[in-house]
Order: structure tokens, then C-alpha cells, then sequence
């Protein structure tokens, strides 16, 4: 995933409610490097 430009962060995964197989519940969650990024850049500093 990571050669088609996207992350994981573990704490974006989830159980899947609509899923009852303990196995196949959780789901884990990628998202676009370069959006995060933007999303960074655009938040103010913090103190």
C-alpha cells in the first residue's frame, strides 16, 4: 500500500459492526500520504 502512496495508523482500524466472524471483523483503514500531509499543514500550531 505504502508503493501506491497510502498509511496505515493503527488507530484508525476498527471492528466492523455488521460482522460477526471474530477473524474477519476488524478492518484496518489506509489512507493517502499526500492527504494527510495537506491536513497537517493546514491545522494551526500548537502551543
Amino acid at each position: 500500500m505504502r508503493r501506491l502512496g497510502m498509511r496505515h495508523d493503527r488507530a484508525d482500524d476498527f471492528d466492523h459492526p455488521a460482522v460477526r466472524e471474530e477473524h474477519l471483523r476488524r478492518h484496518v483503514l489506509y489512507s493517502p500520504i499526500a492527504a494527510n500531509r495537506r491536513a497537517r499543514r493546514s491545522q494551526p500550531a500548537r502551543p
